[in-house]
């Protein structure tokens, strides 16, 4: 066995002619920390004993032994760090996970996680068809974890900060708008009359004056109850003051007298 000795770290041959190893000691641990490959030259494992102690003073060293695991080895600790959020948000991020992050980075060493190929992941969910929420989450996911790798010192920065390519837009969804006409008729077909006076409320007052007028509207926990459905449903459908051709001036309510007849 062929060894060099120096001021920090050690090279060594174990078979004459074979490959050369190198180790360091880490300041932090305490422990020989060994090269994650030979090299095939005394040269070659100089240089990588100099570059680890380059980062040591710039304080940026890399554990290539973390840097070695698979991009799955941080899913486990994230998906524990969403134990705060929905049910059902979870349950997308696991989709996402599993159907589009894993197939491609799962089994992947976060070391050799390339920029180009995050780009180029990213450009090929885009030509799937796949939407510009799904895209996002699907990148949220892998930028996440890899910030966790870097944070473990597996990485020396996340190769999803350094991409050139443009992530997808949102586009906005044109809401559907009640006519006038349209809001008499869904007030007309609800089957308590104070059910159809709280759509007319939505519809030229707004949210503002249905809340302002639930002393009035809602007389009974019934009423309450019901009242409160039928302004989710009609939220919902986003009925717009500015297209009902019918608006209610800033700070006032809808007086009964001014809603559209039966």
């Amino acid at each position: 066995m062929t060894r060099s000795r120096r001021g920090w770290g050690s090279v060594r041959q174990p078979r004459p002619g074979g490959r050369w190893q190198a180790r360091y000691l880490d300041p932090e641990t305490h422990r020989l920390v060994p090269a994650a490959s030979t090299f095939a030259t005394k040269a070659e494992a100089d240089r990588w004993l100099a570059h680890k102690r380059s980062e040591l003073d710039r304080g940026a060293v890399i554990d290539e032994r973390v840097g070695a695991q698979p991009l799955a080895h941080w899913w486990p600790g994230y998906l524990k760090s969403l134990s705060g959020l929905k049910s059902s948000t979870v349950n997308s991020y696991e989709i996402a996970w599993r159907l589009r992050v894993q197939p491609k980075f799962g089994s992947t060493p976060v070391r050799r996680i390339r920029v180009s190929q995050v780009e180029d992941w990213i450009a090929e969910l885009s030509a799937e068809g796949l939407s510009a929420s799904k895209v996002l989450e699907a990148y949220g996911i892998l930028k996440r974890l890899l910030d966790r790798a870097v944070r473990d010192r597996a990485l020396p920065h996340n190769p999803c900060g350094n991409r050139s390519t443009r992530l997808p837009r949102h586009t906005a969804k044109d809401r559907p708008v009640l006519s006038p006409v349209e809001v008499d008729e869904l007030a007309s077909a609800m089957k308590h009359p104070l059910d159809g006076t709280l759509v007319r409320v939505l519809a030229y007052g707004g949210c503002g004056s249905a809340k302002r007028s639930r002393s009035y509207i809602t007389t009974s926990t019934r009423h309450r109850t019901r009242s409160e459905c039928i302004a989710a449903s009609v939220t919902h459908r986003a009925i717009s003051r500015s297209e009902t051709q019918r608006p209610t001036p800033h700070g006032r309510s809808l007086s009964p007298d001014r809603w559209p007849a039966n």
